[in-house]
């Protein structure tokens, strides 16, 4: 069997929910803000992902051989900075300001746009495996 230590960094995004850890489509551990968890894992190849809420990681190509170990970070990618906040803030922003409703709109398309493609495309975006 060989050892995979996942090590989750300490950034602000879901930092209250665990990262669900999968391999070969199998759920096996949860990893929190800041830990680092070892699994392990049988030798071969293997495919492995992490999960949170709706967002995960790519799935990730693993060969491990007998007693072999590996370390993986898991970390917010740098689009998680800023269209998190953007989703949520902006419209308590138009709505706390008296805005027209031609820039409402200006300001609304683009935003849900950026929230149709964060739920289905970006998904996979957010979570970075290194």
């Amino acid at each position: 069997m060989g050892k995979l230590r996942i090590h989750r960094s300490n950034q602000w995004y879901g930092g209250v929910r665990d990262y669900k850890i999968f391999l070969d489509n199998q759920k096996i551990g949860e990893v929190g803000k800041g830990d680092t968890k070892e699994f392990n894992i049988p030798d071969g190849e293997h495919q492995l992902f992490a999960k949170i809420d709706w967002f995960e990681t790519e799935k990730v190509s693993l060969n491990l051989e007998k007693d072999e170990e590996r370390e993986i970070v898991l970390k917010s990618s740098e689009k998680s900075k800023w269209t998190i906040p953007i989703i949520f803030i902006l419209p308590g922003l138009v709505y706390l300001t008296d805005l027209k409703l031609e820039l409402l709109l200006l300001l609304f398309i683009p935003l849900v746009l950026l929230l149709l493609y964060t739920l289905t495309y970006g998904k996979r975006s957010f979570i970075k495996v290194e």
